[in-house]
């Protein structure tokens, strides 16, 4: 019978649970088995202990190209729910509401200005509009900085063709260089001694020889 149900295992035993069958766990949930070597809430150490901000610690983050500040309002939950816009801090803070598709912008277009007379509700339409009159676009401001590494890398390119083409002209060729008297030596195996001076500081150096054009 228990070679028939279990045929991995011939000592009469069948292990399988049965139905009906009642975990030793049930009714047990957030028993502490093992409470002096168990991660205790809240308790950091190492890396994290040396990263952990506090609650009410700011910080200044870049976001297209713009620099906000943020600030922390819990240690629980997410990542992205413990740390909250300073704009939108201060403006919940003096009990005003923010609608849902609002947003909380700067009038001056200066990021870091959180003083509560420099803030606005807007629309993401409102907003794009406030933005063109400042003639800060982020899209526009995207597009130019595009353009001009598009144009820096031609440039890199361009220079880089230059030097191989300029270096096809010539052939290098090894010789033996002395350091005392830079006297230049063609021979095929390092030299002991310099043939001019007698110097055995001899190191291995290259020398171009413009190619000769085929007759």
């Amino acid at each position: 019978m228990a070679k028939k149900i279990n045929s991995s295992m011939l000592n009469g035993l069948n292990t399988r649970f049965t139905k009906g069958h009642v975990s030793w766990l049930k009714g047990k949930k957030g028993t502490h088995l093992s409470t002096p070597t168990e991660f205790k809430k809240h308790n950091l150490s190492g890396m994290a202990a040396r990263r952990y901000k506090a609650v009410g610690r700011t910080t200044i983050r870049c976001k297209n190209n713009k620099y906000y500040r943020w600030i922390k309002i819990s240690d629980e939950g997410p990542l992205s729910k413990r740390w909250m816009s300073y704009a939108r801090f201060c403006w919940l803070g003096c009990g005003k509401p923010i609608p849902a598709n609002v947003r909380v912008i700067h009038k001056d277009g200066n990021t870091l200005n959180d003083h509560l007379s420099n803030l606005v509700l807007m629309s993401h339409q409102d907003h794009i509009k406030h933005l063109n009159k400042l003639n800060l676009n982020i899209a526009a401001i995207g597009r130019n900085r595009s353009l001009e590494s598009r144009k820096e890398k031609a440039q890199v390119h361009k220079v880089a063709k230059e030097t191989r083409l300029a270096r096809e002209k010539y052939t290098w060729e090894i010789i033996w260089e002395c350091t005392s008297c830079a006297n230049e030596m063609e021979k095929a195996k390092k030299p002991n001694r310099c043939i001019k001076c007698g110097s055995c500081s001899i190191i291995k150096s290259r020398r171009a020889r413009p190619q000769r054009k085929a007759i």
